[in-house]
């Protein structure tokens, strides 16, 4: 996170493109066990560690 913190591309994203991303990411997600629990894994830490910059 901190490598992307303050970079104004990494920062600025579009909702289109994440809800493009989230769409890919439910579909693998839903036939790939292993990957979604790494993916809900890598979320969790993200938001902790979000949780820590607010």
């Amino acid at each position: 996170m901190d490598k992307l913190r303050g970079k104004q591309e990494a920062e600025k994203g579009s909702r289109a493109n994440l809800d493009r991303v989230v769409g890919y990411l439910q579909e693998i997600m839903k036939s790939d066990p292993n990957f979604a629990q790494e993916v809900e894994k890598l979320a969790l830490e993200i938001h902790a560690e979000s949780l820590c910059w607010s």
